[in-house]
């Protein structure tokens, strides 16, 4: 299995850049999701909760990279 995951690393890298190369588009993405919700229009008031929601959102979006790579590995 190491071996399978070594040799794939140059591709799983690859799938990771272009993953970070649309995080504009995501981050953007992103902020108007947040913005629709039902709920948005509490924290309005509250930059830091805003920013909070947010940083959760992208932190959500960041580990998903890891899960897709291992995903690729396994499934090849």
């Amino acid at each position: 299995m190491e071996r399978v995951e070594i040799d794939q690393l140059p591709d799983i890298l690859i799938d990771a850049k272009k993953k970070i190369d649309k995080w504009p588009e995501l981050e953007r993405k992103l902020k108007k999701d947040i913005e629709a919700t039902e709920g948005f229009h509490r924290i309005l008031n509250f930059p830091f909760a805003q920013e909070t929601v947010f940083q959760l959102a992208c932190s959500q979006q960041v580990l998903s990279i890891p899960r897709y790579c291992c995903k690729r590995t396994i499934n090849g």
